[in-house]
């Protein structure tokens, strides 16, 4: 599963379109992330970009659960980034073609992040962007 697993990290600008099911597509104000398997790039088309990020295998994997334990955010351990994800998720689920590996790469995701965050990011950093507002005011 993790194995054929190809990620892209895009500008958070980038419009991709969703063909289907064949890709999992996450827009957050920092980044577009787009996921698929069997090196779906052969039939994928980046337009407006001049640079962006490829992870294969486990380092795509290793880039996904940084990401959604807020490693990768501006703000440690920011928590905005799971609801993002799971949203992005609820969306990817209700398409009618979609990948089983996908899903099962996300329920795997979902648990370990579950875990770094409770054993190794508990009280690390601010838990929001509303709680870094909130103490600035």
């Amino acid at each position: 599963m993790i194995a054929q697993l190809t990620l892209l990290n895009l500008d958070p600008n980038i419009c991709i379109p969703v063909k289907n099911g064949e890709i999992f597509v996450l827009r957050t104000c920092q980044r577009t992330i787009v996921l698929g398997h069997d090196n779906f790039l052969h039939n994928f088309e980046i337009n407006n970009t001049k640079t962006y990020d490829v992870f294969e295998g486990k380092s795509a994997y290793k880039f996904l659960l940084e990401t959604i334990c807020g490693l990768k955010s501006e703000v440690l351990a920011e928590y905005e980034i799971v609801s993002q994800f799971k949203q992005a998720f609820c969306e990817y689920s209700a398409l009618p073609k979609k990948s089983s590996q996908i899903i099962q790469l996300f329920e795997r995701l979902f648990k370990d992040s579950k875990f770094i965050r409770t054993n190794a990011l508990n009280g690390i950093g601010q838990l929001s962007y509303a709680g870094i507002t909130r103490k600035l005011i």
